[in-house]
């Protein structure tokens, strides 16, 4: 009985909550037809960061509903492309793939300990909180030799490509989030030594948290292949309603 009481309790607060955003939405829409609302900057509100009611409350909801999955069924979900955390697109014969990486996947991952206690993975999982990062993939879907050797000319455009996925492609990567481009400020260049026919970077973005409500857009500025500029979207409800890892107790 008490536990029925407690979720009727939520469904009203929740439903109060609704309202009064209906009611805020109603006032700043009469307001901005009225002249009475003034904005001297002609971005929106959600281009310059102002995280509204409704999207508080929307985090608060994702929050308090978001799944908690151990962690087999988590990393199968965060690879799944269904979930929104893995994209891909195909140029040419090219294939360019970014997988997202949440906190606890990155702790997860430095770890390598799939039996550790719930509060150190709570723990290590704030050290990323800070930033997002990815893997990105650059794969050559017909070649079948290792993607520094895909359409070279001549040996020394091998050495030159060698040095650009080590150093040089960091400055191409960037995530515009909100009004910011930002720039990729961790990379790390997963050489494979021609064991496959594609490249791995594991890469970093400070996260711009008054922008959490928003769609992320991934941008590679291609200087190797001749296909320009390559973005992917990452959609802010996908976002926002990753799963936690639970750890067995």
């Amino acid at each position: 009985m008490n536990k029925i009481k407690g979720n009727l309790r939520r469904i009203m607060v929740a439903c109060a909550l609704l309202a009064l955003v209906s009611i805020t939405s109603a006032f700043l829409f009469f307001s901005s037809k009225t002249g009475l609302q003034k904005n001297s900057d002609s971005q929106t509100k959600e281009e310059i960061g102002e995280v509204s009611l409704k999207d508080n409350i929307l985090d608060w909801f994702a929050d308090k509903s978001r799944k908690k999955l151990p962690v087999g069924e988590y990393v199968n979900w965060v690879h799944d492309k269904e979930n929104g955390l893995k994209l891909e697109r195909n140029m040419g014969q090219y294939k360019f793939s970014l997988q997202y990486k949440p906190s606890d996947y990155m702790a997860l991952k430095e770890t390598g300990d799939f039996n550790m206690s719930q509060n150190i993975l709570d723990e290590k999982s704030k050290n990323y909180d800070d930033y997002y990062f990815f893997t990105f993939t650059i794969a050559d879907t017909i070649g079948r030799e290792e993607i520094l050797k895909s359409n070279i000319r001549q040996e020394g455009d091998y050495f030159r490509r060698i040095e650009y996925f080590s150093f040089g492609m960091q400055k191409d990567l960037f995530l515009i989030e909100g009004r910011d481009t930002v720039p990729c400020i961790m990379y790390n260049y997963e050489r494979v030594y021609g064991l496959a026919p594609e490249a791995n970077f594991t890469i970093g973005f400070a996260k711009k948290k008054k922008y959490r409500h928003l769609d992320h857009v991934f941008v590679f500025e291609d200087k190797e292949f001749g296909l320009g500029i390559i973005k992917m979207k990452l959609k802010a409800d996908q976002l926002r309603y990753v799963p936690s890892l639970t750890m067995k107790k």
